[in-house]
């Protein structure tokens, strides 16, 4: 998640507002970056092998802040690292970058749920860190959350455990190893508990 917002500054310093690149395509104009970054999303979480059966008798809720959260930390993770506001015209572009950003997100709960970790998995958007549900016997938590411009961070919660930070290798280099690694991680994480 951290190599999102440094992209995010990346493209804002440039000042590129037109093209976008993800997973090593470049597209010109929000409606065909957004349309790529979907159909390569899709087909990552296609790549997924499902398990035969369930691995828990649990349920998963990953819970992701709601833009508005997203878009304020980013902006103020740009004014902290480069000392000035975001030029008004590069407010276009980061709207772009987190709608993509929420169709990766999405992806990840998507794959979760064709592995067949838990029983269900269930995706939300969050208000704040206090509207984060708490685990239960039969529940765990993933989510991610940032604040005063810092980095988002992603976190597993569990009644037995408790939060532990969440890692998964993101310096991969497409889509679909991505999401395999992240599902990879989410299933260990499941098998600690």
């Amino acid at each position: 998640m951290k190599s999102i917002g440094i992209a995010l500054v990346a493209l804002l310093v440039a000042g590129c507002a037109t093209q976008y690149t993800f997973d090593g395509k470049k597209y010109s104009g929000k409606d065909n970056f957004l349309e790529g970054t979907r159909q390569i999303v899709d087909e990552a979480v296609e790549s997924i092998q499902p398990l035969r059966t369930t691995l828990v008798e649990k349920n998963l809720i990953f819970a992701y802040p709601n833009v508005s959260i997203v878009k304020s930390n980013e902006l103020q993770y740009y004014q902290k690292r480069h000392q000035k506001e975001v030029p008004p015209a590069q407010y276009e572009t980061l709207d772009t970058l987190l709608s993509g950003t929420r169709i990766q997100v999405e992806g990840f709960a998507k794959a979760i749920e064709r592995r067949k970790i838990y029983q269900s998995v269930k995706y939300i958007t969050i208000d704040s860190v206090t509207s984060i549900p708490e685990p239960s016997a039969n529940t765990d938590i993933l989510y991610a959350m940032a604040a005063d411009g810092k980095t988002q961070q992603l976190y597993y919660v569990s009644k037995k455990s408790g939060k532990q930070i969440f890692a998964f290798d993101q310096a991969v280099n497409n889509q679909k190893e991505r999401v395999k690694s992240f599902v990879d991680a989410v299933q260990a994480y499941a098998l600690r508990d």
